[in-house]
């Protein structure tokens, strides 16, 4: 009776075990990438912040009924960016467009105003008031607004805080610049001379000189 004989089996891996093994050399070092990139994230030290801002554009212009006599509504488009590092693969790069709206506020600070600045003639009735210059008393950012974000992670990152801080702080500075470029401080300073001229007018026999400070540079 012949002896029954067996085929060796083919020591080469199947085609299923390559595809396996492939997909297992892949998983591994898509984690050795990711936990490499997380602790760089992680201990790195921050890269900085670059910001830009476009020309504000002058949205409203308000007339207050006190000396805070103007205050100017302004709408600016501010970016800021954080340039990605090399270890990372450039892959944490980050940029962010924002529109800023903000105000500023411009008037007198009564506390300025000294009793030499006032003067009385009883025997014509007459007040002659010297105004303390006008400036600006404040800005205020309102909204920022972010219009559109990019990272170069597949979008995955979170902002980077400092991204916003800078965007806010460059969106306040434009806009006040913007404020001055418009003329806030001219249009306070009259307004504030009328506005002082009109407390006087249901006085009666009494003639008032209202003048105004030379206008300060303003930026």
């Amino acid at each position: 009776m012949p002896t029954p004989t067996t085929t060796p089996a083919d020591p080469r891996p199947t085609r299923s075990r390559w595809i396996l093994m492939l997909t297992v050399f892949v998983l591994m070092d898509l984690l050795v990438f990711a936990g490499f990139f997380a602790w760089q994230q992680f201990k790195a030290p921050a890269q900085p912040v670059n910001t830009w801002t476009s020309q504000g554009v002058l949205q409203k212009i308000q007339q207050l009924n006190n000396l805070e006599s103007a205050v100017f509504h302004i709408e600016s488009v501010v970016t800021s960016s954080k340039e990605g590092n090399w270890y990372a693969l450039w892959q944490d790069q980050q940029k962010g467009l924002f529109v800023a709206k903000g105000s500023v506020v411009a008037g007198i600070n009564l506390s300025q105003l000294k009793a030499s600045d006032i003067q009385w003639t009883e025997a014509t009735r007459q007040v002659v008031i010297h105004l303390p210059p006008v400036q600006i008393l404040g800005v205020h950012l309102d909204d920022l607004h972010t219009y559109d974000f990019k990272t170069g992670f597949n979008g995955l990152l979170k902002m980077y805080p400092a991204i916003i801080n800078e965007a806010q702080t460059a969106a306040k500075g434009q806009i006040r610049r913007s404020a001055c470029q418009s003329g806030i401080l001219n249009f306070a300073n009259d307004s504030a001379q009328q506005q002082i001229s009109r407390l006087f007018t249901l006085v009666p026999d009494l003639t008032v000189s209202v003048i105004p400070a030379k206008v300060p540079a303003c930026h």
